[in-house]
Protein backbone atom coordinates (compact mmCIF):
# COMPACT_ATOMS: atom_id res chain seq x y z
CA UNK A 1 0.00 0.00 0.00
CA UNK A 2 2.88 2.39 0.72
CA UNK A 3 4.12 1.89 -2.84
CA UNK A 4 0.76 2.99 -4.25
CA UNK A 5 0.74 6.01 -1.95
CA UNK A 6 4.26 6.96 -3.02
CA UNK A 7 3.31 6.45 -6.66
CA UNK A 8 0.32 8.78 -6.40
CA UNK A 9 2.32 11.28 -4.38
CA UNK A 10 5.12 11.18 -6.95
CA UNK A 11 2.65 11.67 -9.80
CA UNK A 12 1.25 14.70 -7.98
CA UNK A 13 4.74 16.13 -7.54
CA UNK A 14 5.46 15.63 -11.24
CA UNK A 15 2.23 17.41 -12.18
CA UNK A 16 3.12 20.30 -9.86
CA UNK A 17 6.63 20.36 -11.31
CA UNK A 18 5.32 20.53 -14.87
CA UNK A 19 3.03 23.38 -13.83
CA UNK A 20 5.93 25.26 -12.21
CA UNK A 21 8.09 24.66 -15.30
CA UNK A 22 5.31 26.01 -17.51
CA UNK A 23 5.27 29.17 -15.37
CA UNK A 24 9.06 29.51 -15.75
CA UNK A 25 9.58 28.72 -12.06
CA UNK A 26 12.39 26.33 -12.89
CA UNK A 27 13.91 26.14 -9.40
CA UNK A 28 10.56 24.99 -7.99
CA UNK A 29 10.11 22.54 -10.86
CA UNK A 30 13.53 20.99 -10.20
CA UNK A 31 12.75 20.71 -6.48
CA UNK A 32 9.48 18.89 -7.22
CA UNK A 33 10.97 16.65 -9.92
CA UNK A 34 13.83 15.69 -7.59
CA UNK A 35 11.42 14.71 -4.81
CA UNK A 36 9.43 12.54 -7.21
CA UNK A 37 12.62 11.09 -8.72
CA UNK A 38 13.69 10.07 -5.23
CA UNK A 39 10.46 8.03 -5.16
CA UNK A 40 11.63 6.18 -8.31
CA UNK A 41 9.27 8.04 -10.66
CA UNK A 42 10.61 7.68 -14.22
CA UNK A 43 8.77 10.74 -15.54
CA UNK A 44 10.34 12.89 -12.84
CA UNK A 45 13.77 11.53 -13.73
CA UNK A 46 13.16 12.35 -17.39
CA UNK A 47 12.04 15.90 -16.63
CA UNK A 48 14.95 16.41 -14.25
CA UNK A 49 17.33 15.28 -16.99
CA UNK A 50 15.72 17.76 -19.34
CA UNK A 51 16.24 20.56 -16.80
CA UNK A 52 19.94 19.69 -16.68
CA UNK A 53 20.09 19.56 -20.48
CA UNK A 54 18.67 23.06 -20.89
CA UNK A 55 20.07 24.52 -17.67
CA UNK A 56 16.61 25.35 -16.34
CA UNK A 57 16.62 25.68 -12.54
CA UNK A 58 20.05 24.03 -12.37
CA UNK A 59 23.36 24.70 -14.10
CA UNK A 60 23.51 23.13 -17.55
CA UNK A 61 25.22 19.76 -17.06
CA UNK A 62 25.29 17.10 -19.79
CA UNK A 63 26.77 14.50 -17.41
CA UNK A 64 23.93 14.86 -14.90
CA UNK A 65 21.45 15.00 -17.76
CA UNK A 66 22.66 11.63 -19.05
CA UNK A 67 22.75 10.20 -15.52
CA UNK A 68 19.05 11.00 -15.01
CA UNK A 69 18.11 9.82 -18.50
CA UNK A 70 19.81 6.49 -17.72
CA UNK A 71 17.89 6.10 -14.47
CA UNK A 72 14.59 6.80 -16.24
CA UNK A 73 15.51 4.53 -19.16
CA UNK A 74 16.22 1.64 -16.81
CA UNK A 75 12.69 2.05 -15.46
CA UNK A 76 11.33 1.78 -19.01
CA UNK A 77 10.82 5.46 -19.88
CA UNK A 78 10.74 5.53 -23.68
CA UNK A 79 11.54 9.23 -23.97
CA UNK A 80 14.68 8.76 -21.90
CA UNK A 81 15.62 5.68 -23.92
CA UNK A 82 15.25 7.67 -27.14
CA UNK A 83 17.27 10.58 -25.73
CA UNK A 84 20.11 8.19 -24.89
CA UNK A 85 19.85 6.39 -28.21
CA UNK A 86 20.12 9.73 -30.01
CA UNK A 87 23.35 10.34 -28.08
CA UNK A 88 24.68 6.90 -28.95
CA UNK A 89 24.55 5.87 -25.28
CA UNK A 90 23.47 2.44 -24.11
CA UNK A 91 21.59 2.18 -20.85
Amino acid sequence: MAEIKNSKEAEGLVAQGKDAYGKNDYAKAVELFRKAADMENADAMYYLATCYYYGKGVPKDEEKCVEWYKKAAKLGHEGAQDALKNRGIKW
